[in-house]
């Protein structure tokens, strides 16, 4: 698993292949964008490293840091994972190091969001019962940009 001092020029393809799994809008990221991520965000990726020519990415994960007048916190959105590399433990140790360097950052608390379809259940059992995350009793709102059949 490697951080985001370890882009490379050839991953922009692998990333978007990931944004792709994560959105059913037709959104792809640049590298000027990636480099504004970096500035703002901790961005953590994870290669297959059995692969000795490209060590392609096989999943991501960011933590977005918030200021408030009164604390600084992480909030993990956009965790992906390659399909053919699912249910290995890639996403489950890319959130574990945003919780970490939320930590040694010295943040108040580290959130995550996740769906509660039938196709997140995995995810969210491993936010819950493994990694040990308290589910909050919370309303989400959202203003949206988008038209309904982008996202």
């Amino acid at each position: 698993m490697r951080g985001q001092q370890d882009l490379q020029e050839g991953d922009l393809p692998c990333i978007n292949a990931l944004i792709a799994a994560l959105t059913k809008r037709n959104v792809r990221t640049s590298r000027d964008r990636l480099i504004t991520v970096m500035y703002r965000a901790q961005l953590i990726v994870a290669r297959d490293i059995s692969q000795e020519s490209c060590s392609p990415i096989i999943g991501m994960a960011t933590m977005n840091l918030v200021t408030t007048p009164y604390e600084s916190y992480g909030s993990i959105d956009g965790v992906a994972v390659l399909p053919s590399h699912e249910g290995h433990g890639v996403g489950t140790t890319l959130v574990e190091r945003l919780i970490e360097q939320g930590r040694n950052l010295g943040l108040s608390f580290v959130e995550l969001t996740s769906g509660r379809g039938a196709n997140r259940a995995r995810a969210n059992h491993v936010y819950r019962d493994k990694l040990k995350g308290e589910l909050r009793d919370t309303n989400v709102y959202r203003w949206k940009f988008w038209a309904d059949d982008e996202r």
